[in-house]
């Protein structure tokens, strides 16, 4: 981070800020604000989906901690509640409380409310006095990493993590003038603009690479690899012409499903690894295995899996949690949410969950759920979905050594462009809590961006 430093520091008597620049001041964050804190509305969920605009939890976790207000529900609120509970331009809204420990203190602002807005009862208001702070600069403060871990770290936990407002009040701050305030604000937009289209741009292309692996798979486990074969028709829509020598059948008769499951009666103490369906996905396969003992594990850890297995999601099936069981541990267990299918002879296993992965099954999958908030399929009814396959497993062989390499090519290059968005999330979050906590001096650098009309000597 090649930026200046300021002349001169003075030591603080924080635990979470040893120095400062001189010239700036510690401010009590309850000194900083021109009202108490206040808690926000709570409403029964009647009362929800109309009436004015209001700020929920979920809309303080975003990239630029501004709350984006095309996403906003609505609130039917009273004219005297809307009085109490507004939000105005420069206010910002703290997490008081969270069930997860690191989402407590977490906060967003508002600069400019298109319309009247409120905000949700686990959120409290800050309103800035704005001739001591800009509301941008404060927002960039209070999210940096020293204050996030410092809110964290003053957190109680029982059933939530929450924070009391006396804390919040308490908690001292680095402080420079208004303007240099201004000026740092300005800088950090600039920058983290710069860096939030690098990572959109990384994003985009992640998300490219992916529909390329889809495409691939969907390809190959239908159509195969030699473009000049004689091909047939399917009789079946999503399938579509399909080589001549392939067998076409349903999946049941070509595997079997959910053949093992732990008994009711299995020792209270067995040590399981269990995977539920949020630990699936599409993509990346199993990323989480939750170490429990028999008499903790939810009633749903069931089904009983072994190598060369597919697991497909019968329930919540938009999304797509599919994945190929390969050397599990002999104790991994999965959610009777899942339907375990085990290939027989006629089938390679990887093809096997290849196909299942292609677009077309699992579109299929989702079409034949029934429900619209928790949309499920019966395993009985899943396996009904027709397969295509060739009929000599040399040709699955070699269609799974093709994909193999295919994807391990794409894999690598997701891999390097994840690893790039970690190495710019990690630079942004360094760039704002230096130039908040004032280990860069900013005062001087040159910004394209046209600078705030008041021309009062930075200090």
């Amino acid at each position: 981070m090649d930026y200046p430093a300021y002349p001169e520091y003075k030591a603080t008597e924080l635990n979470w800020l040893y120095e400062i620049p001189a010239n700036w001041t510690l401010r009590k964050l309850g000194f900083i604000i021109s009202e108490n804190f206040v808690n926000g509305i709570f409403k029964k969920s009647i009362f929800w989906g109309n009436g004015r605009k209001v700020i929920n939890v979920t809309d303080v976790y975003t990239i630029d901690d501004l709350v984006n207000q095309e996403n906003l529900d609505r609130l039917e609120c009273s004219d005297e509640e809307y009085k109490k509970y507004s939000a105005k331009y420069g206010d910002f809204f703290l997490v008081r409380s969270s069930l997860k420990l690191e989402g407590v203190g977490k906060s967003a602002s508002i600069l400019y409310p298109e319309e009247e807005t409120v905000f949700e009862c686990h959120l409290v208001r800050g309103r800035p006095d704005l001739t001591l702070a800009d509301s941008r600069f404060l927002n960039y403060l209070l999210n940096s990493k020293y204050c996030r871990e410092y809110f964290v770290s003053l957190a109680n936990v029982v059933t939530m993590a929450t924070i009391d407002q006396a804390k919040f009040k308490a908690i001292n701050l680095p402080l420079p003038s208004l303007q240099v305030q201004i000026r740092i604000a300005a800088f950090l937009d600039q920058k983290t603009a710069h860096i939030d289209r690098l990572i959109e741009r990384k994003k985009a292309l992640i998300e490219k690479l992916n529909e390329k692996r889809l495409a691939l798979i969907t390809q190959a486990v239908t159509k195969g690899l030699n473009p000049d074969a004689p091909m047939k028709t399917s009789g079946v829509d999503w399938l579509g012409d399909v080589p001549v020598h392939w067998s076409v059948r349903r999946l049941k008769f070509a595997a079997s499903y959910n053949d093992e499951s732990l008994s009711e009666t299995t020792e209270p103490d067995y040590e399981l690894v269990y995977v539920d369906i949020s630990s699936v996905d599409q993509v990346k396969g199993i990323t989480n295995y939750e170490p429990l003992t028999f008499e903790k594990s939810p009633s749903r850890a069931r089904r009983i899996v072994r190598d060369g297995d597919t697991i497909v999601s019968t329930v919540r099936t938009y999304l797509k949690a599919v994945a190929p069981i390969r050397n599990p541990a002999d104790n991994t267990i999965v959610s009777t949410g899942f339907a375990v299918i085990r290939p027989n002879a006629e089938l390679n296993p990887e093809f096997l969950s290849y196909f299942a992965l292609g677009q077309g099954f699992i579109d299929s999958v989702v079409a034949n759920s029934k429900g619209v908030s928790y949309p499920a399929i019966n395993a009985t009814e899943l396996v009904c979905i027709p397969i295509a396959f060739p009929s000599e497993k040399l040709e699955q062989e070699t269609i799974v050594n093709f994909l193999r390499k295919k994807l391990l090519d794409i894999d690598r290059m997701v891999s390097v462009n994840i690893k790039t968005i970690e190495r710019l999330t990690e630079y942004r979050t360094a760039l704002i809590t230096a130039a908040v906590t004032g280990k860069i001096d900013v005062r001087n650098i040159d910004l394209p961006t046209q600078e705030p009309a008041n021309t009062e000597e930075m200090a």
